[in-house]
């Protein structure tokens, strides 16, 4: 195998580690600062691969994980990325690839920006399977374990998280 297949593979193992790290998260400021890098590193790697929708949507998620740092529930601002994730896939276009992460792209960015804590991260989990869909017809094996860990870790989270709040509505 070519060091450039090498590296190119290690890079999405890396970002893969960190965006897991930021869904099994429960702090939803954790969950952005590492989606933040994860992103950006998953978009490299996606780049390299070719997959250029999907490169330019996880950069397009890394902004946005940044901007949910500052304005968290801003509808305009969730707008202004949705319009940037079509905007993006229009010069990408690859077919049903793209269309899989145009979906997740727009999808996530409602649910990333406007909700938070258990039904933030219990909604993420059917959009995984988009993204997993994706990865698996790029040929990204590091960003197919990464999603389906995503997916593991957002119904684990969710669950957790909500049953947490339960128990103190209980003892209120």
């Amino acid at each position: 195998m070519p060091i450039e297949d090498i590296l190119v593979q290690a890079l999405g193992w890396i970002a893969s580690a960190l965006v897991v790290t930021a869904f099994w998260s429960r702090d939803d400021r954790v969950l952005n600062v590492l989606l933040l890098v994860g992103l950006a590193g998953m978009a490299s790697h996606l780049a390299m691969l070719g997959a250029w929708t999907g490169a330019a949507s996880c950069m397009c998620g890394a902004l946005r994980s940044g901007a949910a740092l500052r304005w968290h529930g801003s509808r305009p601002l969730a707008l202004l990325f949705c319009a940037a994730a079509v905007v993006l896939a229009v010069p990408t276009w690859a077919g049903v690839t793209s269309a899989l992460v145009v979906a997740a792209g727009v999808t996530s960015t409602f649910v990333l920006l406007l909700l938070s804590g258990a039904r933030m991260r219990l909604a993420m989990a059917p959009i995984s399977v988009l993204w997993l869909t994706h990865h698996i017809m790029v040929g990204s094996l590091p960003a197919v374990v990464m999603e389906t860990m995503v997916m593991l870790g957002n119904i684990r989270g969710g669950l957790m998280l909500a049953r947490a709040a339960q128990v103190r509505r209980a003892l209120a």
